[in-house]
């Protein structure tokens, strides 16, 4: 009997051939991906780019072809070794797939939440070094603002409104299914952040998806909360390799003017004004008894004016002069892929220089990028992919009131000063004695604020098919992330020049560990119960070593290290690192493609807390019901997706510091010995918890011509981490800013609700016309629903209290200027009944505003015919209030403080100058503290930060392969110009710097965004 069998076994074998053949759709275009499996059996492959194949197979045998939106062949191996399949289009099977949660794709068909993704084609659209702007307009209920407009600076995104008080409301990060380490990375709190996204090149990503409900947030457990964003990187494809270029060069400008400071003729003007108010006889103390005595008065008392008349009263634009106009923007990108039925690989090479539109900064990064896929058995996939590169940021010093900042410069410098010497070199001697400020002409160019950081990104997979349709995944992620900074002061002018000039240098070693080990199984039962459950496990380890060094008394302006510095050495380093441990089951079910069920389960520790709360369980639920499917819709023809869903779920946040449940001691120096002192008081504190809900309709109608969505959303934010003062008092919580005046405690709960809209479609698809259009719009309502009996939160301008708004505009109202004789009034309570002069009587009123928007959206559209295109999208936000920073400043009235600064135009323009002038800034004064405090907070200040922005407008032409016959090598060539913020309308006309300010509200000091056009060719061979 044994013989027997070999024998039969040895007869089988002789007959398996190797089947070849092509798959199609019903109009001949080659399907690439389309899975071949041969029945009853773990053998299978899937088509390479042309939709070619290969497999072995015996007569007899069935090969199963299957493929998203297509109907399932069914086809018997016979006599022929070649078998080409055409494979027709299934209503009801016609859709995309979706990645969800860990890397997971589903269809979209049976999937109950609300992801959102975008292609490799609308990542490319956006020129800017971070890939995550890419989103701006294209995700309802995603709110996106930039700290900085220096390239490389972190982007602050919020979904679905603010999630926490105390801790982190930034999303999670996540590449290649593999969580990564998002935090900004700069040397120094007081120059431009950075952003490690930037360090990823836009022509090696794929896509982007947004995760925004419970269903695909709650299995990342507490770092879900505030929505996940996926980031998959590209594969090999095709058959043979495709080399592709992609180049292009631009330039960039700010995207708005921003304030416009006086002029040295209209500051003199201005503080002959300010003279005569205080000293003449009309309403002063009556020294002057004529305006002709002004001049003589401003050259006698006034140093600064006769010393600026005595050099021929010029008239220095310092505004102009720290703008890089045109700033140029280079990139390039080189990439090789291929794609066969056993193995993958894609390779690219990348090179980004930006200009930054302040003097002194720009952006340099080189990336190399690898991926290979092998199947090593019929069962056995291995997955390999690396991103490496470096990139060096000469950042701004903008995070403050900075004499060096270029950006404040430009305001308080005093156009009565000369930038340069006669010999065009910086004025740094006349400068020193007329101003505290620095000549940044000269810092941008000697000092250095730079920021140098390499990253390897590394993400390694195996995958085993245990036994049919059971799966095992092992992934191990490397990500090092190595940032150093050097900042240097010139000992001849600027911050170093009392010290001998300064040097700080530091180095920052970051670098996290991720291991995931999961098992998947689906199954079908009865052709009508669909079953797909994974379970994982994943550890992650996170460390940082940092180590500073710095000196003082530098030997010359040359040397600039720490080797250079002669006194005041220092030094100091840290070592902090984390644990997380996740356990997750995840299940989507399905029953007959009608009723659909996603559930999941998450029990995840953190070393951040204490043992005794270091464990926290967060899950998930989610329904969706496909009406489509019913059978009383068969005769709605119209009708290709009708789904009802909803879910519900809870997920948490530990984004706090690490060691925050420990009490601590820090050691510090006193006469030469150690001394030590308490650092923190630990807490008992426990996991922050989100409780997510959501229900909403998907529709797609006239052979998915249109398509769309709509979702009702309501987030509870419970225990929120909060600070609280060590003695408690009921009136006020504690100072959030102090973590040695204050501990964390479970406090409190807020909510964030809205609607988001979404609804596309083809407008005109015919012949070789088409017209595409999208649109999304998303609102939120936030409310804190619970704190602490009586307790109020207040920090400066802003308030947290029960029952509103979390951090409320909080300051007095400005009643605008007393037209008899310029005084600035403050309205003395919310009924604004009555005015005052006297800015200490004003009233604190709560503005009914915060700072994030209550709507934001995008509308894109496109047009294709014969190769032409063109591409256009606008962005959109409102409902919300922005506060100007540094207005005690940069509009004033006050000779006081404007003699040795400045102020702006809008003040020149708008001052109120004789009785009866209808004017909304208040009269030129010298010596009145109420003019002074007229630039102090209050919402004159205070505007409408509504705002509509042109995100994108380009057009191009792409030949076709006829066309390229006579080039012979090219396969495909595209050209392109492409702008960016090309066009801003901002509803509060007061408003003159640029509406898209960081999350907070303030329109800080800050290089803004940028406007660019941008010139690109891509070619293919």
């Amino acid at each position: 009997m044994t013989l027997l069998l070999a024998f039969i076994v040895h007869v089988s074998f002789a007959q398996e051939k190797t089947i070849t053949g092509n798959v199609t759709d019903e109009t001949g275009m080659p399907l690439p991906g389309v899975n071949i499996v041969v029945e009853g059996t773990t053998n299978g492959t899937q088509t390479d780019f042309d939709g070619n194949y290969s497999i072995l197979a015996s007569p007899g045998q069935v090969l199963v072809y299957t493929y998203v939106g297509m109907t399932t062949s069914r086809q018997t191996v016979g006599s022929s070794s070649r078998m080409s399949v055409q494979l027709k289009e299934d209503a009801q099977a016609l859709e995309e797939v979706v990645v969800v949660a860990y890397g997971r794709k589903i269809s979209r068909n049976e999937y109950t939440g609300t992801a959102v993704a975008i292609g490799e084609e609308d990542v490319k659209k956006v020129p800017f070094v971070s890939v995550e702007q890419a989103l701006q307009g294209k995700v309802a209920g995603a709110s996106i603002t930039g700290t900085s407009g220096v390239p490389g600076s972190t982007q602050q995104i919020r979904i679905r409104g603010i999630q926490s008080i105390n801790a982190s409301n930034a999303p999670l990060y996540v590449i290649d299914g593999v969580p990564v380490t998002q935090a900004d990375v700069t040397g120094s709190a007081n120059i431009t952040s950075f952003n490690p996204l930037a360090t990823i090149s836009q022509d090696n990503i794929e896509s982007i998806t947004v995760l925004k409900d419970a269903i695909d947030t709650a299995p990342y457990g507490a770092s879900g909360s505030n929505g996940v964003i996926l980031i998959t990187t590209k594969t090999g494809r095709g058959s043979k390799p495709t080399f592709n270029l992609s180049a292009s060069t631009g330039f960039m400008n700010n995207a708005s003017k921003g304030l416009i400071p006086m002029t040295a003729d209209q500051k003199a003007d201005a503080m002959s004004q300010a003279v005569w108010n205080t000293f003449g006889s009309d309403m002063g103390d009556g020294r002057l008894t004529s305006r002709d005595q002004v001049e003589d008065f401003m050259l006698a008392n006034i140093g600064r004016y006769s010393y600026w008349n005595s050099i021929g009263r010029p008239n220095n634009n310092w505004y102009e002069l720290v703008q890089n106009k045109d700033a140029v923007t280079r990139n390039i990108d080189f990439s090789v892929s291929q794609g066969g039925e056993k193995q993958s690989l894609y390779v690219g090479l990348g090179y980004n220089y930006t200009e930054a539109t302040v003097i002194g900064s720009d952006f340099k990064r080189i990336s190399g990028n690898i991926k290979y896929t092998n199947n090593l058995t019929d069962r056995l996939r291995l997955s390999v992919s690396a991103n490496v590169s470096n990139v060096e940021q000469n950042a701004a010093l903008e995070q403050g009131g900075f004499f060096s900042n270029p950006n404040l410069i430009r305001y308080f410098m005093s156009p009565w000063v000369n930038p340069y010497n006669e010999d065009g070199t910086p004025d740094i001697e006349n400068i020193r004695n007329y101003t505290s400020i620095h000549n940044v002409l000269f810092t941008s160019k000697e000092n250095l604020r730079r920021n140098d950081v390499t990253r390897a990104l590394s993400v390694a997979s195996l995958e085993y098919d245990v036994a049919s349709n059971l799966t095992f995944r092992s992934v191990m992620n490397l990500d090092y992330l190595l940032s150093a900074y050097k900042g240097y002061n010139s000992p001849l002018h600027g911050d170093g020049f009392q010290q001998g000039g300064t040097i700080l240098e530091r180095i920052s070693r970051r670098f996290t560990y991720t291991a995931q080990n999961s098992l998947n199984y689906n199954f079908t039962l009865n052709d009508v119960h669909h079953f797909d459950a994974t379970g994982l496990v994943e550890f992650t380890k996170y460390n940082r070593n940092f180590l500073e060094g710095y000196g003082e008394n530098m030997a010359n302006n040359y040397l600039r290290n720490i080797s250079g510095a002669t006194a005041n050495y220092d030094a100091t380093s840290e070592f902090q690192d984390r644990m997380s441990l996740r356990y997750v089951a995840l299940l989507n079910y399905n029953f007959d493609r009608k009723y659909l069920i996603d559930a999941s389960y998450t029990y995840q520790g953190d070393s951040r807390f204490s043992k005794d709360k270091r464990f926290g369980h967060f899950y998930s639920f989610g329904v969706g019901w496909n009406i489509h499917e019913e059978e009383f819709m068969s005769g709605a023809d119209f009708v290709d997706v009708l789904r009802l869903r909803g879910s519900y779920g809870r997920t948490g946040n530990a984004d706090i510091a690490i060691n925050s449940y420990q009490a601590l001691t820090g050691i510090d120096p006193y006469n030469n010995n150690p001394s030590s002192y308490v650092s923190g008081y630990g807490t008992s504190a426990g996991w922050e918890i989100g409780i997510k809900r959501d229900v909403g309709l998907v529709f797609e109608l006239f052979g998915r011509r249109l398509t769309g969505g709509v979702n009702y959303y309501n987030n509870d934010t419970k225990d929120m981490l909060l600070r609280a003062p060590l003695g408690y008092s009921s009136q006020f919580i504690g100072d959030l800013a102090d973590p040695d005046t204050s501990v964390l405690q479970n406090l409190g709960t807020m909510r964030n609700s809205g609607w988001e809209f979404e609804v596309g479609g083809d407008i005109i698809r015919s012949g070789d016309f088409t017209w595409h259009m999208s649109a999304n719009m998303a609102t939120v309502k936030n409310e804190v629903t619970l704190l602490p009996e009586d307790a109020r939160i207040v920090t400066g301008t802003r308030m947290v209290e029960e029952g509103r708004m979390l951090y409320e505009w909080y300051m007095p109202e400005w009643a605008g200027v007393d037209p008899e004789n310029g005084d600035p009034l403050w309205y003395t309570d919310e009924t604004r009944s009555e005015t005052t002069n006297q800015y200490a009587q004003a009233g604190q009123v709560l503005q009914g505003h915060n700072a994030i928007p209550k709507f934001t959206g995008g509308v894109d559209t496109r047009f294709d015919f014969k190769g032409f295109f063109v591409d256009a999208g606008i962005y959109f936000a409102g409902g919300h209030q922005v506060y100007e920073d540094w207005a005690y400043y940069t509009n004033t009235s006050s000779a006081g403080l404007m003699l040795p600064y400045n102020s702006t135009q809008v003040v020149y323009k708008n001052a109120w100058q004789q009785p009866g002038d209808i004017a909304s800034s208040p009269r030129f004064d010298y010596n009145d503290p109420n003019v002074q405090n007229a630039s102090s907070t209050s919402t004159r200040f205070l505007y409408d930060g509504d705002y509509i922005r042109l995100r994108n407008l380009a057009f191009g032409y792409s030949f076709t392969g006829d066309q390229l016959k006579s080039v012979g090598f090219i396969d495909g060539l595209t050209l392109s110009v492409r702008g960016t913020n090309l066009a801003t309308w901002v509803k509060d006309d007061r408003l003159k710097y640029d509406p898209e300010v960081r999350a907070d509200g303030f329109t800080n000091l800050t290089t803004p965004p940028v406007k660019s056009v941008i010139f690109g060719v891509n070619v293919s061979f």
